[in-house]
This record gives C-alpha cells, sequence and structure tokens, in this order.
C-alpha cells in the first residue's frame, strides 16, 4: 500500500443557479482517460484524471512536492505501492 494524500475539492466560484448559464471546463483524451488541469492553490500546474467512480470527494496526490496543502490528509490506498 502507499500513502497518498486525500484532500476536498471546492470550487473557486459558486455554482449559479441560472439554468442559461453555461459552463466551459477545459480538458482532453490521453489513454482512453479524461484529463484535467488544474492548481491548488499556488502550485504548478498538475494533470488530474477525472475518475467518476472513486467512493469519496477528492484529489488523491502521489506526491506534494511544491503544493502548499491546508487540509489535506493522508490515507493507505490498497492496491497500490
Amino acid at each position: 500500500m502507499a500513502i497518498l494524500l486525500l484532500i476536498s475539492c471546492a470550487p473557486n466560484t459558486p455554482p449559479s443557479t441560472s439554468s442559461s448559464t453555461a459552463l466551459h471546463i477545459p480538458f482532453h483524451l490521453e489513454r482512453d482517460k479524461i484529463i484535467l488541469p488544474v492548481t491548488i492553490g499556488d502550485s504548478r500546474g498538475l494533470k488530474v484524471i477525472l475518475d467518476t467512480g472513486m467512493s469519496f470527494e477528492g484529489i488523491l496526490l502521489y506526491s506534494t512536492e511544491g503544493i502548499a496543502l491546508k487540509n489535506g490528509i493522508e490515507v493507505l490506498v490498497p492496491g497500490t505501492r
């Protein structure tokens, strides 16, 4: 098992209640995976895989180097090394 970091995800702005407002989220496909470009605080740009099958809300990071986190926790994830 590997120790990973789990952080809560929150949008920068609250969602609009207007049904006529469109939201543009940039992404691209890599090896049949949806990749989202993100930043965490003042971090460098990160590539995040969109996984709709995760059993919790958050982001798993294998390395926190260069990212200043305030509310992260370490968790053990089975099946990883």
